[in-house]
């Protein structure tokens, strides 16, 4: 099992009114996520890991706003792109402690080791998210909740043993990965507009 670690997103967001309550939202965001990997093997060795990744997303999702009172409440969904910029790991590999005396091996440690190669560098995603909104003046302030359903294995399996070592002094083989996560957003929103009387077709 892969447990995810809490990280941390931030860039530019805006809305495009299509037709009445519907707009599209076009994001360009960098994130950083992590997440850790443990096993025990044959009983007696841990092998762990924890990676981290860093990433372009460009979320492209419809959202229908709809006002109540002073408020906006929205809900919508769409695609995300994912742009690899980097992926380094932590490795650890040492014997446990047993009741039958054995030669355990020597424990291994490995830091921020360079595993980009491994990785696809073109991940895709589907994208829910919903919220509340505040107007105020020409801004807006957003507070949304998101969860993102991972669809590509975020593993090349042609540079799978890429690393070298890796194998070898921490039984790592890097295994097929989809990573489905939660986000918490806060966004500030400015409305831009424009005179049509002012216009000239040329």
């Amino acid at each position: 099992d892969y447990n995810e670690n809490i990280g941390i997103s931030f860039g530019v967001t805006g809305d495009v009114r299509l037709i009445q309550k519907l707009y599209a939202n076009i994001s360009l965001l960098y994130d950083r996520r992590s997440f850790e990997q443990e096993e025990i093997i044959l009983g007696f060795q841990r092998v762990y890991s924890e990676q981290t990744e860093q990433r372009l997303s460009m979320p492209l999702m419809l959202r229908y706003i709809q006002p109540i009172r002073n408020w906006n409440v929205f809900a919508g969904g769409g695609y995300g792109f994912h742009f690899l910029v980097k992926a380094t790991g932590d490795f650890l590999h040492m014997p446990l402690e047993s009741e039958v005396p054995m030669i355990d091996g020597t424990p291994h440690l490995a830091e921020n080791v360079d595993i980009t190669k491994q990785h696809e560098r073109l991940t895709r995603s589907w994208q829910l998210t919903c919220g509340i909104q505040r107007p105020f003046n020409k801004y807006i302030f957003e507070l949304s909740f998101s969860y993102e359903r991972g669809l590509s294995n975020l593993i090349d399996e042609d540079n799978r043993y890429f690393v070298n070592g890796l194998n070898e002094n921490f039984a790592y083989v890097p295994d097929d990965v989809r990573v489905h996560g939660y986000k918490i957003g806060i966004a500030i929103y400015r409305n831009l507009e424009y005179d049509k009387s002012r216009m000239v077709r040329r």
